[in-house]
């Protein structure tokens, strides 16, 4: 009998197992804009780090494995709003960006001159 409790605790125990292992905590998703267009190369900082984050492949995905918590997610991308999102969150999760403008002043290049044509004529005079 006492083999057979044995026994059934290794059962248990292998029953278990993955998830006692399990001290990562995942998260994977799409980034896509407003259009359905998918976002490659969005960053995605974890828990308002500023190191510890990840950014969609070039398709728009990403996927999260982290050992802690996972509570925040921002995403940043170059000529879009800034998201925060707080957990909890859906598996897999679909975030949609909105884009923005900027605005900047208009700037006046006026072409001066060639800097290789003051030295061409200086090599001239000598010679």
């Amino acid at each position: 009998m006492n083999g057979t409790l044995l026994l059934k605790f290794y059962y248990l125990l292998l029953l278990f197992l993955p998830v006692l292992l399990n001290g990562q905590k995942s998260l994977q998703g799409l980034v896509t804009d407003q259009q359905g267009e998918r976002l490659p190369f969005v960053n995605i900082l974890i828990n308002d780090s500023n190191r510890d984050g990840v950014s969609t492949d070039i398709d728009g995905r990403f996927s999260i494995s982290q050992a802690t918590v996972i509570t925040s997610l921002t995403f940043g991308y170059i000529g879009y709003e800034q998201l925060r999102l707080e957990a909890p969150f859906n598996d897999p999760l679909f975030v949609t960006l909105k884009s923005t403008s900027y605005s900047i002043e208009t700037i006046e290049v006026i072409a001066g001159e060639n800097p290789a044509h003051r030295i061409i004529r200086e090599v001239i005079c000598i010679f």
